[in-house]
């Protein structure tokens, strides 16, 4: 009887330390699987933000042309204008040049 009472507190004393050992595996994988998580988030938020940053650069890229291009044409629009002013301000000044003469003699 004995005997059968050391074997039943043995097994009992080997099941304790078998759930002790799954246990603290358990919480190993636990602690790996969330590290890896994190490590996989912050993977993501980073690629997220390279992909962000590369769109932000782009629609930079774009609306910078955009305007290069705009002020390009404001520019060759307000030479257009300026040299059809010279044109016209000495057609008007002949104009009143010659009334001015024809009036004066």
């Amino acid at each position: 009887m004995e005997d059968i009472m050391e074997q039943i507190v043995q097994i009992d004393s080997q099941a304790c330390e078998n759930k002790s050992k799954y246990e603290e595996l358990l919480v190993r994988k636990k602690n790996e699987y969330e590290s890896k998580l994190v490590t996989y988030r912050n993977q993501k938020i980073a690629l997220a933000k390279q992909n962000a940053e590369n769109i932000y650069k782009s629609i930079e890229e774009s609306i910078e042309k955009d305007e290069a291009s705009k002020k390009e044409k404001i520019s060759k629009a307000v030479n257009e204008i300026s040299v059809r002013y010279s044109e016209i301000e000495q057609e008007l000044l002949q104009n009143i040049f010659e009334k001015l003469f024809i009036a004066e003699g």
